[in-house]
């Protein structure tokens, strides 16, 4: 699993000092770029560079434990490829080896003209580099 740590910052919480929910699905964003870029060696723009692009189609959050101002979060996400056609990413919010909250989010994948679009050649190849399970 790819992790990345994140100090919580003031601005990202609420008057209790608890992480604002949607801040979960910012943070999905940073660490599905982040294992781009450092497992795939691939990021976002030269992905859309190349004309697959990546809109999220679904998404959810299992809030178990609130994330406080100051704590450092590891953000943890294991990708799966179905069909060649979507991603899914699983993640987990951890503090302290304490899992707080885990989410879900789906990706197709889509053509230049927003057709979806099975993945084959370098990019098929970088995810095969990466690691990435097949789910059936």
């Amino acid at each position: 699993m790819f992790s990345i740590r994140l100090k919580v910052r003031y601005a990202e919480t609420d008057q209790m000092g608890v992480v604002y929910y949607a801040n979960y699905f910012v943070w999905m964003e940073v660490v599905r770029t982040e294992w781009f870029e450092q497992s795939c060696g691939l990021s976002y723009a030269e992905l859309e560079r190349q004309g697959l692009f990546l809109p999220v189609i679904e998404t959810s959050c299992n809030y178990r434990q609130p994330i406080y101002y100051p704590e450092e979060v590891r953000i943890s996400v294991k990708p799966r490829l179905h069909r060649d056609l979507y991603l899914e990413f699983d993640y987990q919010f951890s503090v302290e080896n304490e899992i707080r909250a885990m989410g879900f989010s789906r990706h197709v994948f889509l053509n230049k003209e927003r057709k979806i679009q099975r993945i084959d050649g370098t990019i098929k190849r970088l995810l095969n580099n990466a690691g990435l399970v097949y789910a059936s």
